[in-house]
This record gives C-alpha cells, structure tokens and sequence, in this order.
C-alpha cells in the first residue's frame, strides 16, 4: 500500500524527473526506443514517429534536463517545475520511461497521445493521455499535458510557471 500511496503522490513529478541522471546503481531501466512505433496504433499517419520519439526522450530518466526543456511547450519557463519533478524522483528513486499506446492527429498541430508512465520496468500511470504540439515543424509535449501531471504530484502547492497552463 505505502508503495502505491508513493508512485500516486510522485505522478506529477514523472514528467519532469525523466531526465534526472542515476546515480549509479546496476538496474538496467526499461525503455522503448525512440523509433518503435505505439504500441496500440496510431491514426496520426507519418506524423507518429517523431511524436513517439518526442515522448519516450521526454519521459526518460536518462535525457538531461536542457533536452527536456527542449522538448516542452514554453519549456524555458518551465525550469523551476521541472526541477521540483527532479527533487522528487531522485529522492524516490525513480527511474521513468513511458510507452506510447496510441496516437491520433486532432488537427495539423495537435495530438493526442495514450501513454503508461513506468519506473523500473512497473506501470506506475496506466492509460495516461496528453497532448502533443507542433511548433515550428517540431512534435513537442504540450505544457498543458506537463503542467497537469507535475500538479497532481505536487499536493496542493502551487508549480512555477503552471499557472497559466490550464
């Protein structure tokens, strides 16, 4: 029970955690690959890969946190809430990656997309879903999407630069 009660209140913090570095340890993380495709389809079209490969890189432990960012909507305002995300998961010892379920295009620059969150290899979030934006011909994380998961991990406290997002 203690486990769960730890995996529900650190949701919010996944998403921003995924880059933090391990700091050693001999588990060997679960991570999709960049280039599969989801698990469950896709009615995205061509578009489905580089949406899969902004995600599992954005939800993995091992990106660094200038790679996240880079992948985020408005991620430079989002320095601050992704750090809290990272404080968390270093203290849970999290090690995240996500697998992309399914994936559908609801307009030219907008997706939406099915994930489960894991760490160690364990759904932690089952059948999440987000959204995904282009910007810039580029698939990112949709700060929305962001600002929803770290806020439901944050316990009531209010998240630098999520205000806005909702």
């Amino acid at each position: 029970m203690r486990r769960l009660m730890v995996a529900l209140v650190g949701i919010g913090a996944l998403c921003t955690a995924c880059g933090s570095s391990s700091s050693g340890g001999t588990d060997n993380p679960v991570v999709q690959s960049n280039s599969s495709p989801p698990t469950g389809g896709s009615t995205a079209g061509g578009q489905a890969p580089a949406i899969t490969q902004t995600w599992t890189t954005f939800f993995n432990y091992q990106t660094s946190a200038a790679d996240r960012q880079a992948l985020l909507e408005d991620g430079a305002s989002l320095g601050k809430a992704m750090a809290m995300g990272d404080k968390f998961a270093k203290a849970q010892h999290l090690e995240e990656t996500v697998n992309v379920k399914h994936i559908s295009l609801d307009d030219a620059t907008h997706a939406s997309v099915s994930y489960d969150i894991l760490s160690h290899g364990t759904v932690l979030l089952p059948d999440a879903t987000g959204t995904a934006v282009q910007i810039n011909g580029e698939w990112l994380v949709a700060k929305q999407s962001f600002c929803g998961l770290i806020e439901l991990g944050a316990g009531g406290k209010t998240v630098p630069g999520c205000s806005a997002a909702s």
